[in-house]
């Protein structure tokens, strides 16, 4: 008997990228006003997608339900903070993206929870690095290709 079970199709480094690209492209300047404040992060606001990441999910076709149920998801082992790192997240509707793309969106979640802005994590993202290459590409594993 022959399985016709369908294998959907991940959301891959290159969607990422071209999404980060786009939403950066509309607001080089943005910087998490939260973050700025030591504060983490949100995913939501207003209404609207407010990180960075947020933003770049929803450019990919994320709802903002389903950006929304991420802030309220608990971290791994934390029972009573709230705002799940993406890569943490547990939310099935993120099983939709490569573990390689993941890495990438983890990254810019990191530069976007330091305060940065979003020229500044576009460009980290994708600079190998002169001084040690072979580590940044460790790092950075969406760079192996490139």
């Amino acid at each position: 008997m022959i399985s016709t079970v369908r294998r959907r199709r991940l959301i891959n480094v290159t969607e990422v990228r071209q999404a980060l690209e786009r939403v950066v492209a509309a607001d080089p300047d943005h910087a998490d006003r939260r973050t700025r404040n030591g504060l983490p992060a949100r995913y939501v606001s207003r209404g609207e997608p407010n990180s960075l990441v947020a933003r770049v999910l929803a450019e990919l076709g994320f709802s903002v339900g389903v950006l929304r149920s991420l802030d309220h998801e608990p971290p791994t082992g934390e029972l009573f903070e709230v705002g799940v790192a993406v890569h943490e997240s547990r939310h099935a509707a993120l099983k939709k993206i490569d573990p390689t793309a993941m890495a990438l969106l983890a990254f810019v979640q990191e530069g976007q929870d330091k305060g940065e802005k979003a020229e500044r994590i576009l460009r980290r993202a994708f600079q190998a690095g002169w001084l040690f290459p072979r580590r940044a590409r460790l790092r950075k594993p969406w760079l192996a290709g490139a």
